[in-house]
């Protein structure tokens, strides 16, 4: 009885876990659709996934901390040279695979901005770079929520630093608060757009 017991509730899990990666991806869909009715088309193709341990050191990685999605104009993207890439992440946990970022409120984050490398030819988009909303002089000041996080973060970037970046503009919102399509195009997209222009 025991074991039809922990056969239920382990494949309860993993239906679980299923329909839970199945609602992030449908909502990554939505913003590559969203973003690319814009004129934009996705710069790292199927990928959505970055810095997932395989480690049995860090299994509290396992799950993914983060999910990010990157974008370009198609026109530049043909050319292989994006002078911008905007990006689109959704930060659900800060413990685990994230170690690196603080957040004061445990809240599920959007992350948006956009990228301007140094050189566009040799430029390589990594996950991490979405990171950068995170990295700040006081994050016990600048990281808590509040109507403050939509508002954007520009780091002018030193040569070299950043995996080819000169600058990183950012603004986070809410997870929580979109709830339809219409909210993540007018919170989310259209902010990073018009930012971009």
């Amino acid at each position: 009885m025991e074991n039809i017991d922990f056969s239920q509730q382990l494949s309860q899990s993993f239906e679980n876990m299923n329909d839970f990666f199945h609602e992030i991806a449908s909502l990554l869909r939505d913003c590559d659709r969203l973003i690319g009715e814009e004129g934009y088309t996705t710069f790292n193709g199927n990928t959505a996934i970055y810095e997932q341990s395989r480690s049995l050191l860090n299994s509290e990685a396992w799950i993914p901390s983060y999910f990010c999605r990157a974008y370009a104009l198609e026109s530049e993207i043909d050319e292989k040279s994006p002078n911008e890439i905007l990006f689109i992440s959704l930060f659900l946990r800060y413990e685990g695979g994230c170690k690196d970022i603080i957040m004061n409120d445990n809240v599920p984050l959007i992350v948006c901005g956009i990228i301007i490398p140094h050189n566009p030819k040799s430029f390589k988009f990594e996950g991490w770079l979405s990171k950068r909303w995170f990295w700040v002089e006081n994050p016990e000041e600048n990281n808590i929520l509040n109507d403050d996080i939509s508002k954007p973060r520009i780091y002018e970037i030193p040569s070299g630093h950043y995996n080819n970046s000169k600058c990183i503009i950012t603004f986070a919102y809410p997870l929580e608060k979109v709830k339809s399509t219409i909210e993540l195009k007018e919170h989310i997209i259209q902010r990073l757009v018009d930012f971009a222009r």
